[in-house]
Parts: structure tokens; sequence; C-alpha cells
């Protein structure tokens, strides 16, 4: 329970619509990962009690971290975070983002021939 309220309750709290700063790898996939255990149980909910809007009401509610928590990965990762648009193409998008959010801090920086743009 305390690892819920560490990576899950805390950024609900504290870093809702927070898209400056860094997150790391771990906290990232701790998120994410109850984030998808909680949408398959509001899923199962939703499906036996004929509550569909259910489903869709948590996913609205849980888009701005995600989106938080992505930005701040890539940017973690050293990518900008532009690269977040990729999620806009369908499925290939999607999962070339969370391959990207799975890269290590400051992987691009030190491997990629991406340059970053500096204010």
């Amino acid at each position: 329970m305390d690892q819920i309220n560490h990576y899950f309750i805390r950024v609900l709290r504290q870093e809702y619509g927070q898209f400056n700063g860094t997150v790391r790898r771990e906290a990232y996939w701790m998120f994410m990962l109850i984030t998808f255990i909680g949408s398959l149980c509001v899923a199962l909910i939703a499906g036996f009690l004929g509550l569909y809007l259910l489903n869709a009401l948590y996913a609205l509610a849980l888009f701005i971290p995600i989106l938080g928590m992505s930005v701040r990965r890539l940017r973690d990762v050293g990518l900008s975070v532009w690269w977040i648009l990729l999620g806009l193409i369908p499925v290939i998008g999607e999962i070339m983002v969370l391959l990207l959010c799975a890269l290590p801090s400051g992987y691009a920086d030190k491997h990629l021939k991406i340059k970053r743009i500096k204010k």
C-alpha cells in the first residue's frame, strides 16, 4: 500500500498537471503499472455493472497525469518533449513513445545523434 501511495497517489495529488522537470524510470513505470492495473479493475467493474462511461471517465481523469509523466520521462532520457507527438500515430506511435520512455536517464545525450534545442 505504501508503494501505491508513493508512486500513484502522490503523483495525482502533488504532480497532477506538472510538465516541468524529470522523472526517474522506476517512478514512471510504477505509475504506469498501477494505472494499467487500475484500468483493468475499472473495466471489469464497468463491464459487470454495464456502466461503460465509468471506464471513459477513468481514462479522462488520468490523461493529464500520464501525459505529464511521459513528457518528464522523455526529458529525463534527454529527448525533446515534442517526441510525445509520436503517440498520435495509432498503435505504432504509442509503442514508440513507450520504448523511448524505457531508455535510461541521459541516454539520448550520450548515444543518439539528436541535438537538443536549447533556449
